[in-house]
């Protein structure tokens, strides 16, 4: 069970419930790079433009969020599209991802 999470410059560093660093998970140097939260089963990192889940072994698990441009899609969707009515669909997507992403924030 994660009790902690610390983000030390490019490092976050998962706690468990004795205080002892469970996990470490390496991060880009970017300016969108870091922590965003983290519940007592999951941590999430934006790592530029897409927003990562990770669980307390610090192992990656489901897919990622972009969130990039302003616009949200899940990571395995273009985020380009050829059409109006291609690009509102892909928001759509993208709002229920970020939607899941919350629920396993809170």
């Amino acid at each position: 069970m994660i009790t902690n999470v610390i983000q030390k410059g490019s490092n976050i560093y998962i706690y468990n419930e004795r205080g002892v660093v469970q996990a470490q998970i390496g991060l880009g140097m970017g300016k969108r790079s870091g922590l965003k939260g983290f519940t007592a089963h999951s941590v999430s990192v934006q790592q530029g433009d897409t927003i990562w889940n990770y669980d307390e072994n610090g192992s990656l698990y489901g897919h990622g969020v972009y969130v990039g441009d302003g616009g949200l899609s899940s990571s395995n969707f273009s985020s380009n599209s050829s059409s109006e009515d291609g690009g509102i669909w892909l928001r759509l997507i993208g709002f229920i991802g970020i939607i899941a992403v919350l629920y396993f924030l809170f």
